[in-house]
């Protein structure tokens, strides 16, 4: 069985491979697919990732989450911590931790009521997730354990199976352009 890394090098050499109007294309699919899901409507506050590289574009969920009067928070790293703050607007960003947009804000949103949008590397049919390696979404999942979480992901993201390891916390649900794990 192939260990993390190469997994993830692999299917990141896949996600990097799609065309800007292929991931454009399937980003406004997943999106959309997520803004019609009853999470999402029924959630008052949504924990969501700014996008980076060849990730699934957030940027229109959470245009559309302000424009619905949700709660937005984004997250902010701090030494090997991430905790979500409030963002009302994207003028309200500047870079951060690994050159990702952060917020500004120091308004802390406790998660107790909110759904969790999160990015990954690699999903497979189990809900297992690899990330980037930093382990800051499982810490963050250990210290919030009923938090309701959906991944953003391409199909090209989703592989059979791998061993997953005992820090390594699945979400909820994975959502792709064409379906819902």
């Amino acid at each position: 069985m192939k260990n993390k890394v190469i997994i993830r090098r692999e299917i990141l050499q896949k996600r990097d491979a799609l065309s800007d109007c292929e991931r454009t294309k399937k980003s406004e699919l997943i999106c959309q697919r997520l803004m019609t899901d009853k999470r999402f409507i029924a959630a008052e506050t949504i924990l969501v990732y700014m996008p980076i590289k060849s990730e699934v574009s957030t940027i229109r969920l959470i245009e559309k989450a302000w424009t619905l009067n949700k709660r937005v928070g984004l997250p902010k790293i701090q030494g090997d911590e991430m905790n979500f703050y409030e963002c009302r607007d994207f003028s309200e960003l500047s870079l951060g931790a690994f050159n990702i947009l952060e917020p500004k804000t120091e308004v802390l949103i406790e998660p107790s009521h909110a759904l969790l949008i999160m990015p990954g590397v690699v999903f497979d049919q189990h809900k297992h997730r690899i990330g980037y390696g930093k382990g800051f979404y499982d810490r963050y999942l250990k210290n919030h354990p009923n938090l309701e979480t959906i991944a953003l992901a391409f199909d090209c993201q989703i592989i059979d199976y791998f061993e997953a390891e005992a820090h390594d916390i699945a979400p909820n649900f994975i959502l792709t352009e064409s379906h819902t794990i």
